[in-house]
Parts: structure tokens; C-alpha cells; sequence
């Protein structure tokens, strides 16, 4: 578990969630398709205790030699989730506002009323 959260840059939380999700993780931590991963608390301890007995970065240490020695190449990477969601329509192009000015009666300045006017400018397929 602790490869893989640090492979793939996963908090205690998603290692957990992708343990109990992702086939390739369960098979290779070694669990059985009908067990479910341990919880992030014992991730947690689990590497506490292996700091404070300084004994996790001599595993890595080892580790690393071995990978190399087969000539494997470790590479950090990233997760990404593609879902497809549903979004409000915008219309394309920008919306201009103009003020139009409107009197009650002919001369009074005190009946004026100003009106908001939006007007939708489509942009065209070829334009930036």
C-alpha cells in the first residue's frame, strides 16, 4: 500500500478508496477480490511505526537497489478521473449591457427610468 500511495501521490484516504475499487491495486497489495483493504487509520500507524524505528527508509533503500538492479524505472504518476458530467449551456460569445433611457411623460426628469438591455454577440467559429 505504501508504494502505491507514494507511486501515485494518494493520501491514507484515496489508497483506501482505490484498493477497494481498482482490481490492479487489490492484486497487487496481494488481496483477495472478496477482501476489503485496511482502513487508512492502520496505513497511518503502520508508517508512524516504521519512521519512528527508522526502519521504512532502509526498506525503501533496499527496495530501490533492487528495482535497479532489474533495471525497473519507478515513475511517480497521476490518477485522473474522466467522468463525463452534465453542465449548464452557455451561450458562446461574450454578453454586452446597454442602458437604455426611457421618460414617463415628455420633460420630466424626475419620471426617468433607465432599462437594462442584454444583447447576446454570437462569435463566429473561426474568430478568438
Amino acid at each position: 500500500m505504501s508504494l502505491l500511495q507514494t507511486w501515485y501521490g494518494l493520501s491514507d484516504y484515496e489508497i483506501e478508496d482505490r484498493l477497494n475499487d481498482s482490481i490492479s491495486f487489490s492484486r497487487f497489495c496481494g488481496l483477495q477480490l472478496n477482501e476489503s483493504s485496511p482502513d487508512h487509520s492502520t496505513l497511518s500507524r503502520f508508517r508512524s511505526i516504521m519512521t519512528q524505528t527508522k526502519a521504512y527508509d532502509k526498506i525503501m533503500k533496499n527496495l530501490n537497489k533492487q528495482l535497479e538492479a532489474k533495471k525497473i524505472i519507478v515513475k511517480t504518476g497521476v490518477i485522473v478521473d474522466a467522468s463525463i458530467i452534465d453542465s449548464p449551456l452557455k451561450p458562446k460569445g461574450q454578453s454586452t449591457y446597454e442602458i437604455e433611457e426611457s421618460l414617463q411623460e415628455e420633460g420630466e426628469d424626475e419620471n426617468k427610468t433607465n432599462q437594462i438591455i442584454k444583447i447576446h454577440k454570437r462569435q463566429n467559429r473561426h474568430q478568438r
